[in-house]
């Protein structure tokens, strides 16, 4: 029994630290992109784009609005707003959706997050201290679940 304890504890703190290093990696990316933008105290949603999801534009149009309307917004978890990014599988997919004229959009691809475990991840939100909030969420439910967050 204390066996099996031991093995399930040891997995999930593993399972932590992966999403730890997701969140870091991105973070770094981030203000390493746009200096300007500040990263303290904001709710961060990655989204990863799966083969099934490449030309869906909703999924893109729902993170640039979550970011537009809740970018500065007073959130549990970020008190000045969320920030979206966009993890893609190459740099021609990242251009051709910055090119799409998404402004508030973050767009990475995954070599730029060196090596870090997405298997399993549609999606995820950390709050402002890397821990998660939201993982796996529909797609269209994104905008939905940062709005459940406003404080009042």
């Amino acid at each position: 029994m204390k066996k099996t304890l031991m093995i399930a504890c040891c997995l999930f703190v593993s399972l932590c630290g992966a999403q730890q290093d997701i969140y870091q990696k991105v973070n770094a990316f981030v203000k390493q992109n746009d200096p300007t933008l500040l990263v303290q105290n904001k709710l961060m949603v990655i989204n990863f784009v799966t083969p099934n999801l490449k030309d869906d534009k909703n999924v893109y149009s729902t993170l640039e609005k979550t970011a537009t309307v809740y970018g500065g917004a007073k959130l549990k978890g970020g008190k000045n707003g969320v920030i979206c990014v966009t993890v893609v599988d190459d740099t021609q997919a990242q251009i051709a959706l910055n090119k799409q004229g998404y402004k508030n959009l973050h767009v990475i691809t995954k070599s730029q997050l060196e090596n870090a475990d997405v298997n399993g991840i549609d999606n995820i939100t950390f709050n402002s201290k890397g821990e998660v909030v939201f993982k796996n969420l529909e797609h269209g439910k994104i905008y939905e679940a940062i709005n459940q967050l406003i404080t009042r």
